[in-house]
């Protein structure tokens, strides 16, 4: 079994209302797989964790989607590969 750790840090966030997990198999079509993680709105470093134990055989995207609380919408994407995957 394998499983993907995410972990993102967020510095100085200020009227953020929560952070969307989207995963994908191509990098382009992403869906959301878990449900909001509301944010800490906190003035030091914030560092959030997921598990993925459902990944995808070998590459697997992930989006983090930073909705603000007046609803704009910022967004990074990182990729993972699993070694020996089928």
């Amino acid at each position: 079994d394998y499983s993907n750790r995410l972990q993102w840090q967020v510095t100085g966030a200020q009227d953020m209302q929560e952070y969307i997990p989207e995963r994908s198999r191509d990098g382009v079509r992403f869906s959301t797989w878990m449900p909001g993680v509301p944010a800490q709105n906190q003035f030091n470093v914030q560092t959030y964790y997921l598990l993925d134990t459902t990944p995808f055989a070998q590459h697997n995207y992930y989006r983090i989607r930073a909705v603000s609380m007046n609803g704009t919408v910022t967004s990074g994407i990182s990729s993972a590969t699993l070694k020996n995957a089928a």
